[in-house]
């Protein structure tokens, strides 16, 4: 079990580092910088840390950087180039990153693209937004073969292998008044090699000045073991 929980992790890194409201197609404002420092852990002491940022490179173009590093010391770094569209009151957005995972002392290269959709919505309890992103992604595991040439001869192979996974999550954001955030989102991710993996969660945002804000949510796994865990991450806006 704690094989598969570590597995699990391992690969939700680059999804979770995302965090509920970060991924999107709404590009930053030219030279803004926005900053996701979150703590997600469960009652097991099971979790990750990690950093989001984004900054806006041009009216459509954010440049961004996701890192993290779950209980088990395995670790995720991410560097991607986001180009936003807008088709009426509908957005849309194309992404490519490149990085690596580490496991143990084994470094695996990372690559990524990614596709947004979003529009902003009026509701009863107030406006907010609707967004859907997918991210297919690419990790490059190293494999070592041996093969035998004759009785005496062997020779030994170092090759990556690539292992393909995709990644999405459906969002769901209100601002029922000035200041507060409600924030709900389904994560799901399908490995090449690994069972199918879905959570939800619920966030509750709260401005603490002008450029700072303090979520704190709640993720329960819907399939793919894990527990319910505890979320804790602070926004700032430069």
């Amino acid at each position: 079990m704690r094989r598969r929980l570590r597995g699990f992790l391992l690969a939700a890194l680059p999804l979770w580092l995302a965090g509920p409201v970060a991924a999107g197609p709404w590009p930053r404002d030219d030279s803004a910088i926005f900053l996701i420092l979150s703590q997600e852990r469960d009652a097991a002491g099971n979790g990750f840390t990690g950093l989001y940022a984004e900054y806006g490179l041009s009216p459509r173009d954010t440049l961004g950087l996701e890192l993290g590093r779950n209980s088990f010391g395995d670790s995720s770094l991410l560097l991607w180039l986001q180009r936003g569209f807008s088709f009426g009151k509908l957005r849309f957005a194309s992404s490519l990153g490149l990085g690596l995972s580490q496991q143990e002392t084994e470094f695996r290269p990372l690559a990524q693209l990614g596709l947004s959709l979003g529009q902003g919505i009026d509701t009863p309890f107030g406006a907010g937004w609707l967004a859907a992103d997918t991210r297919f992604l690419v990790i490059a595991r190293p494999v070592s073969e041996t093969v035998r040439l004759n009785a005496t001869t062997e020779v030994n192979y170092l090759y990556l292998a690539p292992e393909t996974g995709v990644e999405a999550d459906l969002t769901l954001g209100l601002k029922p008044r000035d200041g507060i955030m409600l924030i709900g989102q389904l994560r799901m991710e399908q490995p090449e090699k690994g069972d199918f993996a879905a959570s939800l969660s619920a966030s509750v945002v709260r401005d603490l000045g002008r450029r700072a804000k303090a979520e704190l949510g709640l993720v329960g796994p819907l399939t793919g073991g894990g527990e319910p865990s505890l979320k804790l991450a602070a926004w700032l806006s430069f």
